[in-house]
């Protein structure tokens, strides 16, 4: 029966928890056998006393109702009175399992709003004391839990039904220690936090994910820690099960690639419960599994992503308590072709490393250099100085480095390093682009440069960045137009959103207009033009200027932010590709091929498809000079074509395979020759 409008359920096993409750000032009702609108059972402010339970199970009734407004003094009153309820014995082991769910899954549903929403981490702390302290020691109200886990759904279900679960497989391999086993469970309760920031069609998709894609889920465990960081109830050994819970034993999970050895205890418990719940759920991308064909997904991977001493304990937990028959674990560390994923999770189209597009040419450092490096924005940086340690260059190029490390990095963590930049050694803030385990003793990082730091910034500490923030720089899908929103939070820029900017600053100023400390934006560019070194404060100057009103002065700065060539500088120019003014997109298109901007291929692709024939071959001609063979063939097109373009696409091309083809009619017939001798027409 479909519930009734405007009313909320309240399970009949935590009914008996309010019995005899006179300060639950709430109207309580019975659901209508036909349908119709509920009936009054207790008056609010009346004494909710005794129901016949045996009468209204007999009834068909298996919860009451109350309003929805009324629903947060009831599940106060039920939190409130758990761990009496649990520790007296009060109803049936089902109705007690019912209770701890109800509190459970409430609990959960305010901590999803955000980790720190009011004391929701306290409340969590509460609820897990009462399940260690008057679950576990009842195996009957465990089993119930256990056989509700494959019916719940939801994302505050999972992490209610996942960190019960974790604590009751963690109390059979770890013992009774209540505190290793309350951090288990709220490592438990906030595991898949960081799924918040993911959007729903994303975390639903069905079919393939792109590597773009993919690789923002394999952020959550990172997103998750970031949201807990500033929280001093979370210890770090919390946060380091939950950035464990999707490593794997033979090395192939993320985000570290942490072998079994590297792995805790809990994290290897938390990844079975986990994906065994997961399993059991249904997902947008495919259907759910029976509790007995995720166990024997778990037994066959036993060894190989699941720790197969712990997959024994929890085969013999399920037997013991949800019925499900003992399959014999056999562990398996061969690779013999089979998914080794207990497949609850997305798959992507291509390999990893090739999420981020095009890359920059890099140079091998054969003869060791090690260079200084500071901790500045990291999940487990302590308060106070950001730590300094030193790494050992593997490789670099203009964009970033490679460089090995005693510790591990996480994505998206900020990392300052001292570079040589032509004979001056200069700080320049980083972001961890990728981490992966290499040997016992060592990591292997990836760091892409965000900008260069005066002395006084060089110890400042930053935050970790977000998963939007991720995608800007790393993926380069909206890069910012000022240096300083790289480290704040923003979402991607649009053109309409660059369009509106602009219209703004017109109504604040004019071209000739000086900024706020009294400068003349063209004397900035003036000052930049002649100085062959420009100053950090000079350089963020230029670059804000990216956002300027006049079409005209964002035009003059492309050539600027070229000559600065810095990663913010480079940012800027992949910015202006989408500008609203032809004459600076066009600009900012031409440099970034003589620039071979990488990171600006995304943005080129899209103009590739733009109705200004002009603009899509000026952007095919500057992801030829990045490599993009497959650009060449939009030039032919016009090439063989009619209209006013042809002879500048003739041109184009020419430039693009190393000929001559003058933009007249001579010119024009000459490629049309050279595409048909060379069949570059069918080629491409």
């Amino acid at each position: 029966m479909a519930k009734p409008p405007n009313y909320s359920k309240i399970p009949l096993g935590a009914v008996r928890a309010l019995s005899g409750e006179d300060s639950a000032d709430f109207a309580v009702y019975l659901e209508h056998k036909k349908g119709d609108a509920p009936v009054l059972y207790r008056a609010a402010g009346a004494e909710l006393t005794t129901p016949d339970f045996e009468r209204l199970t007999e009834g068909g009734l298996q919860c009451l109702l109350v309003q929805p407004d009324d629903l947060r003094k009831c599940e106060a009153v039920l939190e409130r009175r758990l761990r009496d309820v649990l520790d007296s014995g009060e109803g049936t082991p089902a109705e007690r399992a019912q209770l701890v769910a109800h509190v459970g899954t409430s609990i959960a549903r305010d901590l999803s709003g955000g980790p720190c929403a009011e004391t929701g981490l306290a409340r969590a702390n509460t609820l897990l004391d009462s399940i260690i302290g008057g679950v576990l020691s009842d195996p009957s109200v465990s089993a119930n839990i256990l056989s509700m886990a494959a019916h719940e759904a939801g994302t505050a279900t999972h992490m209610f039904v996942v960190s019960t679960l974790a604590v009751l497989l963690g109390s059979e391999i770890l013992g009774d220690d209540a505190t290793t086993l309350r951090e288990l469970g709220l490592a438990g309760m906030m595991h898949d936090i960081g799924k918040l920031a993911i959007p729903v069609e994303l975390l639903n998709k069905e079919g393939l994910l792109t590597p773009e894609e993919f690789s923002l889920i394999q952020q959550h465990p990172v997103e998750s820690v970031r949201l807990l960081r500033e929280d001093p109830t979370v210890s770090d050994s919390i946060r380091r099960i939950i950035l464990e819970h999707h490593e794997r034993m033979d090395g192939g999970g993320y985000p570290l690639g942490l072998p079994g050895e590297d792995i805790s205890p809990s994290g290897r418990i938390l990844s079975i419960v986990d994906s065994y719940h997961a399993m059991i759920g249904n997902r947008g991308y495919r259907v759910a599994r029976t509790a007995s064909e995720a166990m024997a997904t778990i037994v066959r991977n036993a060894g190989r992503q699941f720790d197969a001493d712990y997959v024994r304990c929890w085969t013999d937990l399920m037997d013991r308590l949800g019925g499900i028959p003992t399959v014999d674990v056999v562990t398996n560390t061969a690779s013999d072709g089979e998914v080794l994923s207990s497949r609850h999770e997305h798959r992507t189209t291509a390999p990893r490393r090739n999420a981020y597009g095009n890359r920059a040419k890099r140079f091998a450092c054969h003869t060791p250099k090690s260079i200084r490096c500071i901790y500045a924005g990291g999940l487990f940086v302590p308060k106070g100085k950001a730590r300094e340690f030193t790494a050992d260059v593997r490789d670099a190029s203009r964009s970033g480095l490679c460089v090995s490390c005693a510790g591990r990095m996480y994505r998206g963590e900020i990392v300052n390093v001292l570079i040589d930049g032509g004979g001056s050694k200069q700080w320049v803030r980083s972001i961890v682009a990728w981490c992966r385990r290499v040997d016992s003793s060592s990591f292997r990082c990836g760091v892409q440069f965000l900008q260069r730091l005066t002395p006084d910034e060089i110890y400042l500490r930053a935050p970790v960045q977000t998963l939007t923030e991720l995608q800007q720089t790393l993926l380069g899908t909206a890069p910012p137009t000022q240096p300083e929103q790289l480290l704040a939070k923003a979402r991607p820029v649009t053109n309409a959103d660059m369009e509106n900017s602009m219209q703004e600053a017109k109504q604040e100023n004019t071209p000739g207009d000086t900024s706020a400390t009294g400068e003349s934006p063209r004397a900035t560019l003036r000052e930049a033009q002649e100085l062959r070194d420009i100053p950090i404060a000079l350089e963020r100057k230029v670059i804000a200027l990216a956002s300027h009103a006049d079409a005209d002065l964002r035009k003059d700065l492309v050539p600027i932010l070229a000559k600065i060539n810095s990663r913010p500088a480079r940012g800027a120019i992949a910015g202006l590709i989408v500008d609203p003014d032809n004459h600076v997109c066009i600009a900012a298109i031409e440099s970034a091929g003589l620039l071979e901007l990488h990171e600006a291929s995304g943005k080129l692709h899209k103009r590739l498809k733009d109705s200004d024939v002009t603009i899509m071959l000026r952007a095919a001609a500057s992801l030829a000079q990045l490599g993009d063979e497959n650009a060449t063939a939009h030039v032919v097109k016009v090439v063989q074509g009619d209209g006013p373009h042809v002879r500048l696409a003739a041109r184009i091309l020419g430039t693009i395979l190393g000929q001559r083809f003058p933009g007249n009619a001579e010119g024009v017939a000459a490629a049309r020759r050279y595409i048909k001798a060379r069949s570059l027409a069918s080629a491409v």
